[in-house]
């Protein structure tokens, strides 16, 4: 089975499953949702992804320590991580849709919250269960839970969702550059726009700046010049602008 997964450099390559797109940096304690949900800016999308986690959790912790025939505590815990998964996924999508996430961040940061959910419900609500799942080698999620996590129902509709950002992105980078030979007096530099965002954000320097955008240094640094060479697209600087608020450039 072919999947997504990301590369050593972030990027999205295709190839079978690998225990390496789920490798993770130990036991995360309760920081599932913590860690991750400020990732994602507006506040219904944090809301939404912290109230399913409490909706599944309520859900599991119904099932009793001894269930009965037919209930397997390990594929109740399995639905437990992956309810608040797709929400994630989902949540995430809209971002990428917008534009504001290249389609490649949204896999990264679905698959490490993949991970640091799997820890947080394996430490704290696994009742034993799930301990073969995780590696004490590497902290890697072990390719026992990674096969199964694939044969879900629920990993397809992430999938599902993640082509639907990819062909938007492609869709949208083709109709961007065609208007951009339409346009060939296009605005030039969007200094102003960017430090003022830079302001509200409290970022200190081009640099991070950059880093936060997802963009080098010196692709910035051309979105702000008036000066040389574009060292952008026309996606790309819709995209940048779009974070920084320019809504009419």
């Amino acid at each position: 089975m072919l999947c997504f997964r990301v590369g050593s450099l972030g990027a999205v390559v295709f190839g079978p499953p690998s225990q390496s797109a789920f490798r993770t940096t130990g036991h995360a304690g309760n920081s599932g949702i913590k860690w991750y949900t400020p990732r994602i800016s507006p506040p219904e999308s944090r809301a939404a992804v912290a109230a399913e986690k409490l909706r599944a959790g309520k859900d599991y912790d119904r099932v009793p320590d001894h269930p009965p025939r037919g209930v397997d505590i390990e594929q109740e815990l399995r639905k437990y991580i992956l309810r608040q998964f797709l929400v994630f996924v989902r949540e995430a999508s809209k971002l990428g849709k917008r534009g504001i996430w290249h389609v490649d961040r949204v896999e990264n940061f679905a698959l490490e919250f993949l991970h640091r959910a799997t820890i947080d419900a394996v430490y704290d609500k696994g009742r034993g269960c799930g301990k073969s799942w995780i590696s004490h080698w590497n902290g890697s999620l072990t390719s026992v839970i990674s096969r199964q996590f694939e044969g879900s129902s629920e990993w397809q509709q992430y999938q599902d969702m993640l082509l639907q950002v990819a062909e938007g992105q492609e869709a949208g980078a083709a109709n961007a550059d065609a208007k951009a030979l339409a346009e060939p007096e296009r605005r030039r530099s969007y200094r102003a726009e960017v430090r003022q965002w830079m302001a509200r954000e409290n970022v200190k320097t081009v640099a991070e700046a950059a880093k936060r955008l997802g963009i080098s240094e010196s692709t910035l640094k051309s979105i702000m010049s008036a000066r040389g060479a574009r060292r952008y697209s026309a996606e790309t600087l819709n995209r940048i602008l779009g974070i920084v608020g320019v809504t009419h450039p």
